[in-house]
């Protein structure tokens, strides 16, 4: 019911919710190839033996790891045969250095094609209540009510705003929102999530190496999307919802 209201910017339908992004940073350093144990013997036989031993087909051979002095994690190094020849194996390497994870609030107000996008360093009710505020104060402050849907997070209740500030602003904060929580389990019904797969595929199909130039993508790609007013066209009716999802409505005999 809430997506079927008509477009009013004084009372407004955002969306709101939350994704993480591991930082990888690549490094192009491969080790040394390194033969594995046992193969030795130049002759057929003696490679056969090694081959057999080795057993290149099991995932646990394939990932595990091979020696190198450098001091660098490495992380899904593959060996395998070139072929049926007695050449030592060839060695493709993965070599990357986690550097931390960033997450993401999104922000959206589907009828409008306007979001907004906040990167953290971490998603708890703290964080959460400071994009209520900088929602309520920055992005809606001239707004009447905010109709504000989310999922069925622990976090994404009112009771974040009173850990966060102190109670009289935090009432004047809950009461600016009209609350409105997704079933669980139903997180696609948040708008939002369309919108974080969007930038998920536009932004962020690559890795990026730390969290100032995951700031500078996520930006570039917020600004670039509000100019193009992208809308989302729900087509996802209360009709539609009362068969798909029967078991939540009650029954009246």
């Amino acid at each position: 019911e809430v997506y079927q209201r008509p477009y009013d910017p004084f009372n407004p339908v955002v969306c709101i919710d939350e994704t993480n992004k591991q930082m990888i940073k690549e490094i192009r350093l491969p080790c040394e190839p390194s033969a594995p144990s046992g193969q030795k013997s130049n002759s057929f036989l003696g490679w056969i033996s090694a081959w057999l031993r080795y057993r290149p087909w099991r995932a646990s051979a394939r990932l595990r790891p091979l020696p190198c002095p450098a001091k660098i994690p490495l992380q899904a190094q593959v060996r395998f045969l070139t072929g049926w020849s007695t050449r030592r194996p060839e060695k493709v390497d993965s070599v990357y250095i986690r550097n931390g994870v960033a997450d993401v609030f999104m922000i959206s107000e589907p009828l409008a094609g306007r979001r907004e996008t906040i990167v953290t360093e971490s998603r708890t009710a703290l964080d959460f209540a400071e994009v209520l505020k900088y929602t309520s104060n920055v992005l809606y402050q001239r707004t009447e009510k905010i109709i504000l849907v989310t999922d069925n997070l622990n976090t994404h209740s009112p009771a974040s705003l009173y850990k966060a500030f102190p109670p009289k602003e935090a009432r004047r904060l809950a009461e600016r929102f009209e609350w409105h929580d997704i079933p669980k389990h139903g997180s696609w019904l948040d708008m939002a999530e369309i919108e974080i797969g969007v930038m998920n595929r536009q932004a962020l199909s690559k890795p990026l190496p730390d969290l100032e130039s995951f700031r500078q993508q996520i930006r570039a790609w917020t600004v670039n999307r509000n100019k193009e007013h992208a809308k989302i066209n729900w087509q996802f009716k209360t009709q539609d919802a009362r068969i798909k999802l029967a078991r939540l409505y009650p029954i009246i005999l």
